[in-house]
């Protein structure tokens, strides 16, 4: 007889790299933003772990400002660096796929150019061109995931600092600086399928996922990053660094191609957000109709969720008032007529009386007389 409801750890578990493989593969999409790329190579070029490769992937951009751009700094990538560039833009899922495939190329000994068909990667991450590492992001992420008893973890992610920045006159100013989600303190699948928790820039993940849960979905317009995430969490568990190391740079005033597609793309961020849930639900369903109860079950309780949210705003609302009639008004009128101050008991049953007097004649016309 199985004791078991179900496989207690179920994470998939993972190897460590050989020292020979353990490589960091950065994956870098760009598009006519050379000031926000030369800020993003200066992030590589600094950072204290130095077994990386770059992976430039020119989508659609002018070529030759690119090259302008990039000059000053090869002689930082000789042997770290291969370039690919696409005559349109194909998106930034199909973009990162590109170099996502010329990695498993090399980890299986096929030609990749720039590298020695011996080099390997054991890791990879995206790394946007307008976003930015703290130096230690490579060295803390990569020794997180080497140690033994972290090989549960197919990735991991850690603190993001959110910089809301401008771009004026050809120069980056910052707005504000704040937390990425300062509530996020773990990483956990049934959190993921809410929402995304953290943005490219803070995950390292192993590269061996590319062929255990594949690439990046080039049918997303926006939100390929999330849908990755989930399949990573569905696959194996996902670390969590509480030390600020990746920067996620939003840009809100500057010329169109320096926005972030969060920002440029807002209502088609929503849009696909809705049709991808429903589109996880409708896959479960199809696979398993008999989960429909389940789902109609959940679809009930959201429902009176909702129901005594409502509720509570409305309680919330009598006691603002209350509170604002005592203190602006009861609170005074005392005073000026110098009259003594109520028992506790005789207080507290006064504001009951106010309460249900403010509710039966001004509020409950307000909000239900046209139930009527």
């Amino acid at each position: 007889m199985n004791s078991k409801l179900f496989n207690f750890p179920n994470s998939h578990e993972f190897q460590l790299p050989e020292e020979h493989k353990a490589s960091v593969a950065i994956i870098m999409r760009t598009k006519d933003r050379p000031i926000l790329l030369v800020r993003a190579l200066s992030s590589i070029i600094c950072q204290r772990f130095s077994d990386w490769h770059l992976f430039l992937v020119n989508d659609g951009g002018d070529e030759q400002l690119l090259q302008e751009t990039i000059i000053p700094y090869l002689p930082k990538f000789v042997g770290k660096f291969t370039f690919f560039t696409n005559p349109v833009s194909l998106g930034m899922e199909a973009a990162s796929n590109i170099a996502a495939r010329a990695i498993m190329d090399a980890n299986n000994g096929k030609a990749v150019p720039n590298l020695p068909q011996t080099r390997r990667f054991a890791y990879a991450v995206v790394h946007d061109d307008n976003n930015s590492w703290h130096p230690d992001f490579l060295s803390e992420t990569t020794a997180f995931l080497e140690l033994p008893s972290n090989l549960r973890f197919g990735g991991v992610c850690t603190q993001t600092l959110a910089i809301e920045e401008k771009i004026i006159d050809e120069t980056i100013q910052i707005v504000a600086e704040s937390l990425f989600k300062p509530e996020v303190r773990s990483v956990l699948l049934q959190d993921l399928l809410i929402e995304n928790k953290f943005p490219p820039i803070a995950f390292l993940y192993r590269v061996e996922l590319f062929s255990k849960i594949g690439l990046y979905n080039e049918h997303l317009p926006v939100l390929g990053d999330w849908d990755f995430n989930l399949r990573v969490a569905a696959f194996a568990d996902i670390g969590f660094l509480e030390k600020t190391l990746a920067r996620h740079h939003s840009c809100y005033e500057s010329a169109e191609g320096y926005k972030n597609s969060d920002i440029a793309t807002n209502q088609v961020h929503r849009k696909t957000q809705e049709l991808y849930k429903a589109a996880i639900i409708r896959e479960t369903l199809i696979k398993n109709n008999e989960l429909a109860g389940v789902f109609l079950f959940l679809s009930c309780i959201h429902q009176k969720i909702d129901e005594l949210d409502a509720r509570t705003r409305e309680i919330y609302l009598f006691s603002d008032v209350k509170k604002v009639l005592y203190e602006k008004f009861f609170k005074h009128f005392f005073r000026l007529f110098n009259l003594p101050s109520s028992p506790p008991g005789k207080k507290k049953n006064f504001f009951k009386r106010l309460d249900s007097f403010v509710y039966q004649v001004f509020f409950k016309h307000v909000f239900h007389g046209k139930k009527k």
